[in-house]
């Protein structure tokens, strides 16, 4: 299903989480894997040019030379091919233009960073890429710690039943298929944070009409992956809160998925906005990896 997978290290612990992961979608698709590493200090530092500054760029440019092979043998030890890329510039504005220009199908990356000088060069690079970035990502957040044996057996596909949804859908389950993952298909109904709740009422019940409205719209993406996947290899489920990125996480953990896939808003479709900004707080929140794209580019 993927051909190029890429995956950002900045060295930091954080950033080694998504190796296992890229490994497994890699050996899955016998894809190449492109280890990416972005030298910023170059251009942050460009104003500087003592004799100190110049030994202590050779010296990082000497050890990341080394971090850099050892990533790399590590992923093809995986018996997956790897090719190191090594990038100038500001990070995320770099990443995204090699992932454009290189057509890789999924940009691994995390919440990259540490402490201190570190931070302040990279602390943004995955917001951005994140957002910006208008090809498939998979992104591990700092609450995310997959397993070195890292794999897919269940996904869980987060709706609104938009049209920019649907098309999703097809590709969700595109990847199920390809894995041999079980599809959960689950939907968030919006309920405001006002709405009193006192002590001894009865729970919101939801009204049976709206429920059977429900049951037609999974009726509809179920016959939009008839094709893909059986009906014993997919599940839907309704739920409520004021919140919909926190619930899409608690159902994560409750259904025991391995990854989260869902639509992120394309630019300047304003008439679709998936979830609004609930794609990019889910990525950010989720205990496990979440798999971002905007349908129309898969």
């Amino acid at each position: 299903m993927f051909d190029r997978v890429m995956v950002v290290t900045d060295f930091s612990p954080n950033s080694l989480r998504a190796l296992a992961p890229t490994i497994f979608l890699a050996r899955s698709s016998c894809a190449t894997v492109f280890l990416c590493h972005v030298d910023e200090e170059e251009q942050a530092l460009s104003a500087y040019s003592s004799d100190d500054l110049v030994t202590f760029l050779h010296r990082v440019e000497s050890k990341r030379a080394e971090w850099l092979e050892a990533i790399a043998n590590e992923i093809r030890e995986h018996e997956v091919a790897c090719e190191i890329v090594r990038l100038r510039g500001w990070a995320s504005k770099e990443i995204i233009r090699f992932a454009t220009d290189h057509s890789i199908d999924i940009t691994a990356i995390s919440a990259l960073g540490g402490q201190g000088f570190k931070s302040l060069l990279m602390g943004s690079t995955s917001a951005n890429v994140l957002r910006n970035l208008q090809r498939p990502t998979l992104f591990i957040s700092a609450r995310c710690n997959p397993a070195e044996d890292f794999a897919v057996k269940t996904v869980l596909f987060p709706t609104d039943f938009s049209a920019i949804s649907l098309r999703g859908a097809a590709f969700a389950a595109r990847l199920c298929r390809a894995l041999g993952a079980r599809l959960e298909l689950y939907h968030v109904m919006k309920i405001p944070s006002f709405i009193p709740a006192l002590p001894g009422e009865p729970p919101l019940v939801l009204p049976t009409a709206l429920l059977r409205k429900m049951e037609v719209r999974f009726d509809d993406l179920l016959a939009a992956m008839a094709e893909l996947l059986t009906p014993d290899q997919v599940s839907c489920e309704v739920a409520t809160g004021d919140d919909e990125a926190e619930l899409i996480c608690s159902a994560a953990i409750a259904k025991k998925a391995d990854l989260i896939v869902i639509p992120k808003r394309g630019h300047g479709v304003l008439e679709e906005l998936v979830f609004g900004r609930v794609a990019e707080n889910v990525a950010r929140l989720a205990p496990i990896p979440t798999l971002l794209f905007q349908p129309d580019e898969v």
